[in-house]
């Protein structure tokens, strides 16, 4: 596919980023980014956010939004979507590149973002393509009322990306040699909502795909999210843990997800 990866600026470009928003997430009126926020974050004086469009042959079909923090040298990932039908290609990976190249040529330090902790997919592209790592658990991050994401609590990840560390440089130049799934589940103990393992290393489960998921048995889903979060609370939030990757393979016929935990004086 030949995308193209753009920055965004004009009303035109927020009106494409809005109805995406909707085809994406079935976000309501109330909970898109405006056309007028939009405008501001497209402000080069004072300079402000960062917005790029993935185009396929004139149409927008991904895009993603940076705002500025109040910490220095640091970009926040607010929001980044790819329509469904090209979710499972080079899309997303495309923009987040593009938002890391621009942050090294204005020596911006660091990207933040969050993620759905059972999203494998984002999961796959934060931790193991970019070597950002998840630092905190925020459980219902947000509060939305469309009838779609109202149903589950939406949890998220805050995962950081230090532009500088030979963690980020080697998984973007793809110098990493991953470990095998199977080798991981020989070497690590799995936590679960009834076992906390006191170990430097523990895998977690999560499930092979949340979005099928939620539409097929979304009992399971909201119970697979609870169960989850107790894990993830305890580790990250309670005893200084980082997610440090997932392992994504086939085993046994089916696809099987785990994160690998750490502690943060372990590495």
């Amino acid at each position: 596919m030949n995308i193209i990866v753009k920055e965004l600026d004009s009303f035109e470009q927020f009106e494409e980023l809005a109805e995406l928003q909707k085809k994406i997430w079935h976000l309501s009126d109330r909970d898109q980014i405006s056309t007028i926020t939009l405008k501001a974050l497209s402000m080069q004086y004072p300079i402000m956010g960062l917005m790029l469009g993935a185009y396929l042959n004139g149409e927008m079909i991904g895009f993603v939004v940076c705002i500025p923090t109040r910490e220095s040298n640091t970009l926040y990932g607010m929001i980044m979507g790819v329509v469904p039908e090209y979710q499972n290609s080079e899309v997303g990976y495309k923009l987040g590149r593009s938002v890391l190249e621009k942050c090294n040529k204005e020596n911006i330090n660091k990207v933040c973002w969050t993620y759905d902790p059972l999203d494998s997919r984002l999961g796959h592209l934060y931790l193991n393509k970019w070597g950002a790592i998840a630092i905190k658990y925020e459980a219902n991050y947000y509060q939305l009322k469309d009838e779609y994401n109202s149903k589950l609590p939406l949890d998220r990840f805050i995962v950081d990306c230090h532009l500088q560390s030979n963690r980020v440089i080697k998984k973007i130049k793809n110098e990493v040699e991953p470990l095998s799934l199977n080798l991981a589940l020989s070497e690590f103990p799995i936590a679960d909502a009834n076992n906390f393992p006191d170990q430097p290393s523990v895998l977690v489960k999560i499930p092979s795909n949340f979005d099928h998921l939620k539409q097929v048995n979304l009992e399971e889903a909201i119970d697979f999210r609870m169960r989850t979060r107790l894990v993830f609370e305890e580790y990250i939030n309670n005893r200084a843990y980082f997610i440090a990757g997932m392992f994504s393979e086939m085993l046994g016929g089916k696809r099987e997800n785990y994160y690998l935990m750490e502690k943060r004086n372990y590495l």
